[in-house]
């Protein structure tokens, strides 16, 4: 798993549905390198204000969002 591939991933989860939870991502992964590299891909698409991450309840799921221009 690279970095570069876990971004296309969620770009393409983001295109497709609009937006993606950090749990559906990280469902059904049982590598923690995987796991790691997700995360830091959505770290990254967050540095390059591609997306957005919101919280709506404490110890709630945290929602992925595209940045509107």
């Amino acid at each position: 798993f690279t970095v570069a591939e876990k971004i296309d991933l969620i770009s393409g989860v983001m295109r497709d549905k609009g937006k993606a939870s950090l749990s559906r991502l990280l469902a059904g992964m049982t590598h923690r390198y995987e796991m790691v590299c997700t995360f830091l891909a959505i770290l990254e698409l967050i540095r390059l204000k591609q997306v957005r991450a919101k919280q709506s309840d404490h110890f709630g799921d945290i929602d992925l969002v595209p940045v509107e221009e």
